[in-house]
């Protein structure tokens, strides 16, 4: 992404779910100026300020720098950030980091946006010094299963026959989803690949995220039946994951069923 000269921009970034982090802020400017001020807008439900900043002396003309920052929490979800300095210093034309500010996130994933907006930068003449502003995007980091569907039902089948069911297991969240076998009940019941029909399913399974919509996000899994046999047939498999929703994770019980029965015929001479 190219900028203008002059521009504010909120570095984009990817971290795990409950984790403390830093937020990026860049200034580039052809021209001094003496203050800086400007709110930064976020999602105050999934994201908490720490209250904790450092400013980069860098980019604020160095370690002779005697600038310092003012950060008031105007609402939740809104800061109204401050930069000058007491002696009338200015903060320098020039490109690169200008502060670090701590938040800590949720475990809700998604990509959420961090907008500057309402910036005010002085310049010595006391005119402003027009900014572009780039907003930033923080991709909250955790999986999401989604066992489609959670209850397998093969319904009615004659017997001797080998009819194919798709059950799959896919990753709605932003990063990888790890399933892991826990207890397996099943022996009427084989899982195999999808593709081929015949590779038996090996766990733990590994789901990428989407990502863009580069990855594979779900597992394709062909379900059979032994119909060798009449009767009802009704077993458990149980997976665990490593979502972190407190709805989803843990150990799941995925339950497998299927009738089997003589196919009857009426024949008419």
């Amino acid at each position: 992404m190219i900028y203008s000269q002059n521009t504010l921009s909120v570095k984009d970034g990817a971290y795990g779910y409950n984790t403390d982090f830093k937020l990026d802020i860049h200034l580039a400017t052809d021209t001094a100026i003496k203050a800086l001020q400007f709110d930064l807008k976020y999602d105050g439900d999934n994201f908490d300020y720490k209250s904790t900043f450092d400013l980069t002396k860098s980019r604020l003309g160095g370690e002779d720098s005697d600038h310092v920052i003012t950060v008031k929490e105007v609402k939740s979800g809104n800061l109204r950030i401050l930069i000058y300095s007491p002696s009338n210093k200015v903060i320098p034309n020039g490109d690169g980091e200008l502060l670090k500010i701590d938040f800590s996130n949720t475990k809700k994933y998604n990509t959420y946006t961090f907008e500057l907006a309402s910036v005010v930068a002085s310049k010595e003449d006391n005119t402003n010094l027009s900014l572009e502003l780039k907003n930033g995007n923080i991709i909250t980091l955790a999986s999401h299963v989604n066992y489609i569907p959670s209850f397998i039902d093969l319904t009615s089948i004659y017997k001797d026959a080998k009819p194919d069911y798709e059950w799959i297991i896919r990753n709605d969240g932003t990063d990888t989803l790890n399933i892991t076998l826990s207890d397996s009940k099943l022996t009427k019941f084989t899982l195999t690949q999808w593709d081929d029909k015949t590779t038996p399913i090996t766990w733990p399974l590994k789901i990428l995220p989407q990502n863009g919509g580069t990855n594979n996000i779900e597992a394709k899994i062909n379900v059979r039946v032994d119909s060798s046999a009449n009767g009802t047939f009704e077993e458990s498999l149980f997976l665990d994951s490593d979502d972190p929703d407190d709805s989803r994770k843990g150990v799941k019980e995925i339950k497998f069923k299927a009738t089997v029965y003589n196919e009857n015929r009426v024949i008419i001479q």
